[in-house]
């Protein structure tokens, strides 16, 4: 078995002839290039249980030889794809499991009932032209693909230039994209060639993804933890991209901005124990992230939330028909804005600059400084003092609740926020019933004060659409009419907020006791 470690980056069709004579692929070369056709055909079950499970089979025709090759996923995250592979030379095209020598691997495939049930479900035929370069003291190899994904009739283009870890280390990957992606529109693949083909098969599109769980063994440091919550945020982040640019489904956005909400509610984490140009960088790069998917959402909730009820109440009013008509305006602008994101220069180069800042773990403290001691306790450790701290503070901003305005309010949510992300962080470490209990009353203590946020946002957005309508008067009216219905039901929600609270204060913690929770404990 072998590690396949590689990184994708899309291309325009019409750049392959230029790409091939950048001058990092011709200065850098270790040996000539080679050329060649690649025609693959990829297997499964009916059921699609390979590709249940996480794994493609696929037999490559390369000259006269065939290789069949069964990839398994492993981790991902910063555009990095991470496989274990296992690569035999068969006969023919027709796959032959009892090929593979690992007894694990067979196990499984024998319980699975899966190679007399094998059939093709998609095909690849690719021009590679691939180079092996030197950079850093690593080896890389670099393939240009151009060709196309076939299933039954359908068919998918693929251009893209693939990096593969040959020798040495990972962040050598981030430094030759990195210096190619500077000279050519590049957007990362998140996806493999399999997934892709999957997805042609079964005809669908991508779908929304909400984070997965995150695990941290229990012997992990604070800052190996670091890095891996940060990759499964970027896992959660790049798996939304491309049912956020299409735009169909609200919840493309909305989970991309929460995998942004909890990175930077990482980054905060971590603050006193990065270094200063890292966290200077990397809070203002994901607040401009932030800055340019938020839009998209807030409208959104607008116009599938904020407005519905109001104009199923009062259907009559067309003031309120002509107000959502100029917010389908606004908000096919802002999916614009969120389009132009994505195929931007500064979007590629930021997430492979976080990636290699990740995989070169230059993210820290100086070594040796006061600042950089505590990355190296236990994880445990590190959450106990990182969740007491956050629970006294919106424990302590809480207690005030009487007297809190909407703004105040609204800030206490975020607070509440705040400290669900680091208990999900976190939460694998400790007994899940308790952590369950605990996450209820925070849950409930945001819901309760949705209706404040949905006010404080759209305050903003009604100024715009004010602004947008001809008639004033009709204009005034349909505001009106949308910040009393938010009067109202901001009044119904602080009803129950103090019992509500009184819940939240009487949960449980679930984490250890720790000395200290002042401004110094994280």
């Amino acid at each position: 078995m072998a590690e396949e470690i590689e990184l994708k980056l899309a291309l325009a069709p019409d750049l392959v002839g230029a790409l091939r004579r950048d001058p990092t692929l011709k200065a850098q070369a270790l040996k000539r290039p080679v050329t060649r056709r690649l025609f693959s055909i990829y297997y499964d079950t009916p059921d699609l249980r390979l590709s249940r499970a996480g794994m493609a089979l696929r037999v490559r025709q390369v000259g006269k030889r065939f290789i069949q090759t069964l990839k398994v996923a492993g981790a991902e995250g910063g555009g990095l794809q991470q496989h274990a592979e296992f690569e035999q030379a068969v006969p023919s095209e027709q796959p032959d499991l009892m090929q593979i020598t690992d007894p694990a691997m067979l196990r499984f495939l024998k319980k699975q009932k899966i190679a007399n049930r094998l059939v093709p479900v998609f095909s690849t035929d690719i021009k590679r032209r691939s180079w092996l370069l030197g950079i850093g003291g690593a080896e890389i190899e670099v393939a240009l693909d151009d060709g196309e994904i076939q299933s039954g009739a359908h068919r998918m283009p693929l251009t893209e230039l693939e990096l593969e870890l040959k020798l040495g280390a990972k962040e050598a990957l981030y430094d030759l994209a990195i210096d190619l992606a500077g000279r050519w529109p590049f957007r990362i693949e998140w996806q493999t060639k399999a997934a892709r083909g999957y997805r042609l098969f079964v005809g669908g599109e991508s779908v929304p993804r909400r984070g997965s769980p995150i695990t941290i063994e229990r012997d992990a440091t604070a800052k190996s933890a670091f890095g891996d919550i940060a990759r499964a945020c970027l896992a959660q982040f790049s798996a939304n991209e491309v049912a956020a640019e299409r735009g169909e489904d609200p919840e493309g956005v909305h989970q991309a901005r929460v995998a942004l909400r909890r990175l930077r509610a990482l980054v905060t984490a971590y603050r006193h124990l990065m270094s200063d140009d890292v966290h200077g960088w990397l809070s203002g790069e994901l607040r401009w992230l932030q800055q340019e998917l938020s839009p998209a959402r807030d409208w959104d909730v607008f116009a599938d939330y904020t407005l519905p009820p109001i104009l199923n109440r009062l259907p009559e009013e067309l003031a309120l028909e002509h107000l959502k008509g100029e917010a389908e305006i606004l908000r096919r602008e802002a999916y614009n804005t969120v389009r132009a994101l994505f195929t931007s220069p500064r979007y590629t180069l930021l997430l492979l600059k976080m990636g290699r800042v990740l995989e070169a773990g230059n993210w820290q403290a100086p070594a040796g400084s006061p600042e950089a001691e505590p990355l190296e306790e236990p994880i445990k450790r590190f959450a106990d003092r990182l969740l007491a701290f956050r629970h006294r503070r919106l424990r302590k901003f809480g207690k005030k609740r009487a007297s809190l305005s909407e703004s105040e309010l609204h800030r206490l949510r975020l607070l509440g926020k705040k400290m669900r992300y680091s208990a999900d962080f976190f939460r694998s470490l400790y007994p899940e019933k308790q952590v369950r209990r605990y996450f209820a009353a925070v849950a409930e203590l945001q819901d309760r004060l949705g209706s404040i946020n949905d006010a404080v946002v759209t305050h903003g957005l009604l100024q715009k659409l004010e602004r947008r309508m001809p008639d004033s008067a009709e204009a005034a009216h349909a505001v009106g009419l949308v910040r009393g219905w938010q009067a109202a039901r901001i009044e119904h929600d602080l009803q129950g907020f103090a019992a509500v609270w009184e819940h939240f204060a009487e949960a449980k913690p679930f984490w250890g006791k720790v000395r200290t929770v002042g401004k110094d404990a994280i």
